[in-house]
């Protein structure tokens, strides 16, 4: 069973009201990588911007929980 709650650095991200992640390099610093996360809980839709090592362990963990289309 895949986890619903991650703990990300000091965030704990319920990814079950995730509706989209997007992965883009930083515009100040292309070697850092930005994760930007939308949730579907709040009007308007909440986000959360993770860099870094933080963006890269999460960026993993949706990889290995996605399938390619």
């Amino acid at each position: 069973m895949e986890p619903k709650i991650v703990r990300v650095g000091e965030y704990f991200i319920n990814i079950g009201n995730l509706l989209w992640a997007q992965a883009t390099p930083s515009a100040t610093d292309p070697d850092v990588q930005l994760l930007l996360l939308t949730f579907g809980a709040g009007e308007p839709p909440l986000q959360l911007t993770l860099s870094d090592s933080d963006a890269m362990k999460l960026i993993h963990l949706l990889d290995s929980m996605s399938q390619e289309l």
